[in-house]
Order: C-alpha cells, then structure tokens, then sequence
C-alpha cells in the first residue's frame, strides 16, 4: 500500500474559543487508498467491412443424433385378463394359451364358438354342381346326364341346351310369343327361356333384337346352343349388330323372368334383319334395323316420319265401329310407353280407334287388367289415363277413362298388364270395350256388361243401378 489522494476530513476538535458552540477545522488527513492493478486490454469491436454481408441472426442449424431411432419399446408383458393368443411389444411375446374345443379366441379371451351351419344342395335348389357351403366346405350336388349341362337353362340344374326352333337363313324374321311356348313362371323366381337357331345365308352384318315387355323379356346371341361363346360385333353404340361369316349359325336365347308367381307372364318379339346405316324409311317394321338399340319412331332417324303418327306402334287398329266391344289376341306383349299413372315397366298392348262423329266416349277394359291410358299418336302426348287395380279389394274398379274427340280423330288406347313391379295377377286386358258417355248407370243400363258413365263401376257395382250392391 502507498499514500495516495489527500482527503479533507472535518474533526471536531473542541470547544474553543469565547464560548460559542464548537468551532469546525478544516484538517488535510491522508488515506490509504489500494493502488489499481493494471488488467488485460479490453478487445477491440472489430467493424464489418462495407463489402462483407451483415451476420445471420439465425439459430446454428441442429444437427440430428447419429444414434439410431431403438428397434422396439419393450413394455412388461403380462397374461392378466387374457386366455388366448399371443401376446407381444414389438421385442418379446408370450403366448397366453388356446381356446378349448367349440369356443373361439376374440380380443385374447376365449368365448364360445357360434355355430357355422352349413348349407345344403337343397336350400341352394341345385340338383349338380360344387358350390360352398358356407362354413369352409364344398357341396356336391352331383353331376348331369351324358347330353345335358348344369345351369343350361335353370342355374344349378341340369338341362339340354337344345334348339326350340331353326329360323333357317330367311331375312326379315320376326318372331313373337312367350319362353318356352306358355308360361314364364318356374315356381323359383328362375329365368326359362327358348333358343332359336338362325344362318347367316351371307357373309354381312346383321341386326337381331328382342322388342320385349321390359326388363322380364331379354335376350342374348351366342355361337352355341347355351350361349357360353358371345357371337361377335356389338358395340354400345350398336348393341344389336352382328358380323357373320356365310353359313354361319347364331343361337339366340330368349328369357323370361317367371318371378314368384307361376302364372305371369312374359312377352318377347324377336326381329333378325339385314344391317341398315340408318332407321330412315324403316320405321314401322318393328324392327331395329341400324342396330343402335333405337327402334322405329323411337330412332331419331325417323324424326317427322309421317307413319310415327300411329302405324308405328299399333298392334290392333279397330276402325271406328261404335258401340265396340273387341276381344284382343294373346302374344303381343312389350313395353314401349311409361304412362303417368301407376309404375312403369310393364307388359302393353296398343290399339288405335278413329271416333265416327265428334261425342264424349267411355273406354274401358275388362278381365284381368291394370290400367288405361290414351295417347295422341306413336310419339304424341299422353292424354289421360286411369289406373284400376291399385288396390284390391273394395277400393279396386275397372280402369276406365273419358274423352271428348272430334270426328275422325284417331287416338292411341294403351292396355297395361301387371307385369313388372308387382306381383299382381292381371296380365293385359283382352276386352276392350268403346260407347258413348252417358251422365248415370241409371235403369236399363245396368246389365249390359258396360261401364256407361266411366266411373269404374260396371252394372250392379255402380251404386245408379237398382240392383247395386257392395263387394
């Protein structure tokens, strides 16, 4: 230590003087004071240089560890609340046990087995064929008889895929009726069908189609007799066109669907014609000649064709004959217009009717019928039309419906069968009946067989009539 700085320090010295309080002298008294020891330089800030960029204020880039990630998280494994199955982390397992006969392992408890009960030849209707059983194995459900194939005609039975017809080479063919000559009804809700047999006389294309009563009636082409080899050349876009060889033979499987009840039936109309590059000047030959699955006035081709006023789409034409009852033939079934009342898809039968004189007329059917429309022409607008058999019982009537027309109007009388949505027993009606309107059933008209005022209600069922009663 060495003296440094001089301090001033006031002391109290005393009373001194006259007396008149104590006198402060100023005394220059030396303090130690520690000597500063000389340190380290400070550093210098270094400056950036006016071409040297700013430094990155970002955070130094992490870099990951080299260790890899461990293979597996071993975690203790334990049976508690386990019976069955396997056990594992990732690392070890332990198996926790099996499962006593007739019970099964879910979620490593054991728990009883349902049972699998398998199905028979039987409940699937097959008489030949394997199929599963539905519990891990396999039905045998025999075999065919030397000529016939299973699922030839009905799936999972035997059956000849035998010829019901040979159409021969004639060009056009048009065939109608309905599979297997009668009914289309096997019991089982089991397509039948007919197979007809058809040569190419040359080497060209041909058209074949199936004008049928909706989705019931179908058809297909193949190069055998069951239809296992698909004839060549239909395209979506020509869906009915076949490219054959001369003297080549097509078989030609028309199915109808039989549904639950036995008694329904199913229409088809088969048309075999020479290729035409358009429907133009074909358009009531029923046939779809172009191949485009269009047929006659329903072709754009055929667009302002005079016949597609009615000719196109009439089964029957009944004249103008008044009053009229007409008995329809069978086997004429298809499915070209979709009336506004009831479902659609259903079996139809078209007839047209020229009204003698202008006048107010009744048009009704009877016998097994579903409903009635009216329609200006083959492409015209629907005009009115009543459905009968909506419900049965006593709410259900005969499908009738009135209009006032002009002398010598032609209209379209649409006759619907219950073929199609439901399964109601009234296939097409097969009676027609046309006459004046009257106000009432009334005295005198009520035993006639005729619905006279439109209403529905034939005779005794119309409450005008006398002897009315109720169903």
């Amino acid at each position: 230590m060495r003296w440094g700085r001089t301090l001033v320090l006031a002391v109290v010295l005393g009373w001194m003087g006259t007396g008149c309080g104590p006198t402060e002298t100023a005394v220059e008294v030396p303090v130690p004071v520690p000597e500063e020891q000389p340190g380290p330089p400070a550093p210098e800030t270094q400056q950036p240089s006016p071409s040297e960029p700013p430094p990155s204020k970002e955070p130094p880039e992490e870099h990951p560890s080299e260790d890899p990630p461990p293979a597996c998280l071993p975690i203790v494994l334990s049976c508690e609340g386990k019976s069955c199955g396997v056990v594992s982390d990732g690392c070890n397992s332990i198996d926790c046990g099996t499962c006593a006969e007739g019970e099964q392992c879910v979620g490593h408890v054991c728990t009883p087995r349902e049972e699998c009960v398998p199905k028979t030849c039987h409940m699937l209707m097959a008489t030949c064929g394997e199929y599963p059983d539905g519990c891990g194995g396999t039905l045998q459900c025999g075999t065919c008889a030397e000529g016939e194939v299973c699922g030839a005609i009905l799936p999972r039975t035997c059956g000849q895929c035998s010829v019901t017809g040979d159409l021969g080479s004639a060009l056009p063919v048009q065939r109608a009726g309905t599979p297997s000559g009668g009914w289309a009804g096997s019991g089982y809700g089991r397509d039948v069908r007919d197979i007809y047999q058809w040569t190419a006389p040359r080497t060209g294309t041909y058209v074949i189609g199936n004008l049928g009563s909706g989705p019931e009636s179908w058809m297909k082409v193949g190069l055998d007799a069951c239809g296992w080899t698909p004839a060549p050349g239909p395209t979506p876009e020509h869906p009915n066109r076949y490219h054959l060889e001369a003297g080549q033979s097509v078989y030609i499987s028309i199915f109808g669907d039989g549904e639950r009840l036995g008694w329904l039936v199913s229409y088809f109309h088969l048309g075999i014609a020479k290729a035409a590059p358009s429907e133009h000047g074909l358009c009531t030959d029923r046939i779809d000649n172009d191949g485009d699955g269009k047929l006659d006035c329903w072709d754009p081709d055929c667009g302002g064709s005079p016949e597609c006023k009615v000719d196109a789409c009439t089964d029957v034409k009944l004249g103008n004959a008044l009053p009229l009852h007409a008995t329809l033939p069978k086997g004429l079934g298809h499915d070209l217009f979709k009336p506004d009342c009831g479902p659609t898809g259903r079996d139809e039968r078209v007839v047209s009717w020229t009204a003698p004189e202008p006048g107010k007329y009744v048009f009704h059917a009877r016998g097994p019928a579903y409903g009635i429309s009216l329609r200006s022409g083959c492409l015209g607008e629907q005009l009115t039309c009543d459905v009968g058999y909506e419900i049965l019982g006593p709410d259900s009537y005969t499908p009738a419906v009135v209009r006032e027309m002009a002398a010598k109007e032609t209209i379209l009388i649409v006759l619907q069968g219950s073929k199609g949505n439901d399964d109601l027993p009234f296939g097409i009606p097969e009676e027609l009946f046309i006459h004046e309107w009257v106000p009432t059933e009334g005295e005198g008209l009520c035993e006639d067989g005729r619905d006279n005022d439109g209403d529905g209600l034939i005779d005794a069922r119309d409450p005008s009539c006398p002897n009315h009663y109720e169903w």
